[in-house]
């Protein structure tokens, strides 16, 4: 049976699926509406979602229609959720037949035991996780939406307001005005998206989080274009193609496959190395993003990884480091490896959680 996570991450996804512009942070919102108010009738639960899922109330039609598909049916996500709520209690299920106008924030101890429960779940460290929680928290990465972030590329396009003047087009078209130049015609260069690039490390120390790193990439790559993941421990494997899969767990079955090094030793500097030389010198890293998911233990040569490090800070417009263990408050960026890479890395954020994993959203798709 689903349990009220995955109901209501269902319906949240259904609405993105159908273009409607739902924020991530919504999705809390809506759990813990969900959980907070009598949701045993159809109208209750409808007035939840529109309160905490709709943005702009142009959508409002379109929104009504996916509400109508997904609680209407025979199998109705009311029924589920009703179902879920009473799996999900410790307490029974959270019996009321109010009506709409008598729907209150408001919450008795019970209901907010659940709502507090997923702000922890939010929170967990994916090492600390039952299998079931991670689940949980997985159906949530799986849900998550990311805005776009764009360089300006070489070519140069028309433009109203452009940088530079269109000297040939201002010239040819100033001879319908006896040559002298009425118009103005501009020049600008053109946007496009820039490459992001994850690296992923899969040793022994972070078999725990890699799972969870793994899902993020596969919903960044179903979200936008011009995406590369790379995992490493022992070697370098790129697994772009096999989580381009739209099912992620098919995505997932397809990367175990072709990763044979998963949960060994870790080889850092020279994964980067080849990363660098093959891949990323090359062209893949320039200009891009360059996200790095790792602990930062580092059994190779240190002066190797710091040699590449500094390459790579040469070509990428940024560097992301995740590292799951700056969710400690005693965390000190001591491990060799970790120190060794800092000064080249423009962001650190922890990597321990959902909540920590939005925070690496925000470090990556920031202007």
């Amino acid at each position: 049976m689903a349990d009220i996570y995955e109901v209501a991450v269902g319906f949240y996804q259904a609405l993105k699926d159908e273009g409607i512009p739902v924020e991530l942070g919504s999705l809390t919102n809506f759990l813990r509406g969900v959980i907070a108010v009598d949701i045993s009738t159809r109208s209750a639960l409808y007035f939840v979602a529109l309160a905490t899922l709709l943005k702009n109330i142009d959508d409002k039609a379109q929104f009504d229609e996916v509400f109508s598909k997904c609680f209407d049916t025979t199998q109705t996500f009311l029924e589920q959720l009703k179902s879920a709520m009473e799996v999900t209690s410790d307490y029974g299920p959270l019996d009321s037949d109010s009506e709409v106008d008598k729907v209150s924030v408001s919450m008795s101890s019970r209901r907010a035991i659940h709502a507090s429960s997923i702000d922890k779940l939010t929170k967990k460290d994916f090492a600390k996780a039952s299998s079931v929680e991670i689940d949980q928290i997985l159906s949530l990465v799986d849900a998550m939406k990311f805005s776009t972030n764009t360089k300006r590329g070489r070519r140069m396009v028309a433009s109203n307001h452009g940088s530079v003047l269109n000297l040939r087009k201002t010239v040819n078209q100033s001879t319908q005005t006896f040559g002298d130049p009425v118009n103005l015609y501009w020049l600008t260069k053109k946007t496009e998206l820039r490459r992001i690039v994850f690296l992923v490390d899969i040793s022994g120390s972070m078999e725990q989080y890699a799972r969870a790193y793994l899902h993020f990439s596969h919903a960044v790559i179903s979200s936008r274009k011009r995406i590369e993941v790379f995992t490493f421990g022992t070697r370098l494997t790129r697994i772009t193609h096999d989580l381009s899969t739209r099912d992620v767990n098919c995505a997932l079955v397809a990367v175990s496959k072709r990763v044979k090094d998963n949960a060994g030793g870790t080889r850092l500097g020279q994964s980067l190395r080849e990363f660098n030389t093959v891949y990323g010198i090359p062209g893949m890293a320039r200009g891009a993003i360059v996200v790095i998911l790792s602990d930062g233990w580092e059994r190779g040569n240190l002066k190797v990884l710091e040699d590449e490090m500094k390459r790579l800070a040469m070509v990428a417009y940024r560097i992301v480091w995740a590292n799951p263990l700056k969710g400690s408050p005693l965390f000190r960026p001591s491990a060799k490896g970790m120190a060794t890479a800092l000064p080249y890395i423009d962001s650190m954020v922890a990597g321990h959680s959902f909540q920590a994993l939005v925070a690496l959203a925000d470090a990556i798709f920031s202007k």
